[in-house]
């Protein structure tokens, strides 16, 4: 019973620290939606301002896509894991969708988290795969810049995470972020266009907001998966408390069966001896 209350104690904290990390992360992650729409919105105008130059300088893609930054041809399928357990099924959900990808087309495999490489080595031991550190909780800048710098290179990149979608429902989920950004200036009124002036030019600034792009949408995936971690983690100890609740309960309807029974036996060998004595 002690250590059954310990471990009820144990998920309690759990569940706590959990639900006030995911109020943390959900806030983050609504407001760099707000952040990608609006840099969204400057890059559509600086492409719409300059067509023509824009046009000229791109490197043309497959499909009428462009790109400001070169690439490799390479697709890279992008696991987003954990580094410690206790994440519900989440996690295990995840990995099976991302080893399922590398199994149909062969991808260039990237891990995230130490759960997710030891899932990896045990189900592809002879395959190469590139392995990153990152914190399970909030983000570290120079682990999130290495990781990006080798995913930049690849032509498309396909991020496998938990997805949020309710309190009780994380599921997992692809993000693709792809080199072949369409020509698109849809939603911008030419007529009341700003006008910019670029220091020091036009091709560097739009070099630039495409690899912000790519950061902010990947920190993104992050942000989403991290939070659907936290929830499954919230969701998991609740349901192990209520379990431990449950075996609690039947605990002390056994200590008192004990205490009855030997209650009982006392009583019985008093009666048993005092008719010896008679």
């Amino acid at each position: 019973m002690k250590d059954l209350e310990l471990l009820q104690g144990l998920s309690k904290a759990y569940a706590t620290i959990a639900s006030a990390r995911m109020q943390n992360t959900r806030q983050s992650v609504l407001s760099n939606r707000d952040f990608l729409y609006e840099l969204d919105v400057i890059f559509k105008e600086v492409r719409a301002n300059f067509r023509r130059q824009v046009k000229q300088m791109t490197k043309k893609r497959k499909g009428g896509g462009i790109t400001f930054i070169p690439h490799n041809g390479k697709t890279a399928s992008v696991l987003l894991s954990a580094n410690t357990g206790l994440y519900g099924s989440v996690v295990p959900e995840t990995f099976r969708l991302f080893a399922k990808e590398i199994i149909e087309k062969g991808t260039e495999a990237t891990i995230v988290g130490k759960l997710g490489l030891s899932y990896y080595i045990q189900q592809f031991p002879n395959t190469p795969y590139t392995y990153f550190d990152f914190p399970d909780y909030g983000k570290n800048k120079e682990d999130l810049g290495l990781l990006i710098k080798h995913l930049v290179q690849y032509e498309d990149i396909h991020i496998f995470y938990g997805k949020f979608k309710s309190l009780v429902n994380q599921v997992p989920d692809v993000y693709n972020i792809s080199a072949q950004n369409p020509f698109d200036t849809a939603g911008v009124d030419d007529k009341n266009i700003a006008k910019y002036l670029f220091e020091p030019s036009l091709e560097e600034i739009l070099v630039f907001f495409e690899t912000e792009m790519f950061t902010s949408l990947f920190e993104q995936a992050v942000s989403e998966g991290q939070l659907a971690k936290f929830a499954s983690r919230m969701i998991s100890m609740d349901r192990a408390g209520e379990k431990i609740k449950e075996e609690l309960e039947k605990s002390k309807i056994q200590r008192m069966r004990l205490m009855h029974a030997e209650s009982n036996k006392k009583i019985i060998n008093t009666f048993a001896s005092q008719t010896l004595w008679q």
